[in-house]
């Protein structure tokens, strides 16, 4: 799940008591990317943490340094309710925020489905989801999906909307 990480410390930072089950997503993933590798290495072309700018930044970096579209759909990405929530009532955009013990994993679209079943297995992977597409388009693009079928255009993370705590 996306932004559990920013949410938590941000809140907390500010004093903000938001409720729910927010809290920070912080858990080591070398189980997880042992298992992914040992299974077979070839079909995974990138691993990255979406740590620092949250989902969408990490997707604008891997687009631009592998000159590749990214497409993501809205109703793919796993975000709890209430962090969905809480983004809404601060003002934040959950494709930005901090993240800690998730990693973004792009591999051959053949062997999409059984990476996904082998990640989904793992008490760290238990929430993983098929989120879209890499294609050859716009190199350096990121696009998302909405929910409604709009598509609007990811861009980097500008600024620190959460302060460096590590």
């Amino acid at each position: 799940t996306l932004a559990d990480h920013g949410i938590t410390i941000m809140s907390r930072q500010a004093g903000i008591d938001i409720g729910g089950d927010i809290q920070s997503d912080t858990q080591p993933l070398h189980r997880l990317v042992g298992a992914l590798l040992e299974e077979d290495a070839s079909l995974v072309h990138v691993l990255r943490d979406p740590t620092r700018g949250g989902l969408a930044t990490t997707l604008c970096e891997i687009a631009k340094a592998s000159l590749v579209d990214i497409a993501i759909e809205e109703d793919r990405l796993p975000i709890r309710g209430s962090v969905s929530t809480a983004c809404e009532m601060i003002g934040l955009d959950p494709l930005y925020l901090a993240n800690e013990g998730k990693c973004i994993i792009i591999c051959d679209q053949d062997g999409a489905e059984d990476i996904l079943q082998l990640v989904r297995r793992m008490p760290e992977g238990r929430d993983a989801a098929l989120i879209g597409w890499v294609g050859e388009g716009l190199a350096g693009r990121v696009s998302l999906t909405t929910r409604i079928g709009g598509s609007r255009l990811l861009e980097p993370l500008t600024g620190q909307p959460l302060p460096r705590i590590c």
